[in-house]
């Protein structure tokens, strides 16, 4: 089944945009096994997604009413972003950073995966980790809007292209207010200029024909 859902919207983004998620993997859960991830990320367990920029990861609870929208939202909106778009890819470069110089503060060549990790301020490089720890909370702080607005937008897209819009009305309903308006502010922005130009506006070195533009 999401095998198949992969395959289709796959198709759908090539065709449309001539690009599709290459490096992104995604990973599902079912509700002991989220809750698991979500304690050892300090994650809020009422989240039903979590995209890891840093290992261009989705991650979906299987459990749920919206699991198609979710993991469209996750593994299509977050990983096309973050593969595509400039934004997105500052924000890997500076997830990698970040991580090279945590596995040099802990003299390890892997960082444990789904674990909690503790960096002494005795360590050398602290004040360097403290400094691209806060860089990068800003940025993710000042692009969330649109890094999360596009994700919505994404679950949108596909759902109109499938013919499945009231599932993802019904999830819309129950977002908060700052998301609503950060996808109304991009659908907008489409309504008027069409789907390439939000993308170019947005960062995505997309190459298309121009019997593919709208």
């Amino acid at each position: 089944m999401l095998d198949r859902l992969i395959s289709k919207n796959e198709k759908i983004l090539e065709e449309k945009f001539n690009i599709k998620p290459k490096l992104t993997s995604y990973k599902t859960y079912n509700k002991d096994g989220w809750q698991k991830f979500c304690n050892s990320r300090n994650s809020i367990n009422k989240a039903e997604g979590i995209f890891l920029p840093r290992t261009l990861s989705a991650n979906v609870l299987k459990d749920s009413e919206y699991f198609e929208t979710n993991f469209n939202h996750e593994y299509f909106g977050h990983g096309f972003f973050c593969e595509y778009s400039l934004i997105g890819r500052e924000l890997v470069q500076k997830e990698k950073e970040l991580e090279s110089l945590e596995k040099k503060m802990l003299n390890l060549d892997k960082l444990p995966e789904n674990t909690k990790i503790t960096i002494d301020n005795t360590t050398p490089y602290f004040d360097n980790y403290v400094s691209k720890r806060k860089k990068l909370t800003n940025f993710v702080d000042n692009n969330l809007y649109l890094y999360e607005g596009f994700a919505i937008w994404m679950e949108y897209f596909l759902a109109k292209q499938k013919g499945s819009i009231e599932i993802f009305n019904k999830k819309f309903d129950t977002l908060d207010i700052y998301l609503k308006k950060s996808f109304d502010n991009l659908k907008a922005f489409e309504a008027s200029y069409g789907e390439y130009d939000l993308l170019t506006c947005l960062g995505f070195e997309i190459n298309l024909n121009s019997s593919n533009k709208n």
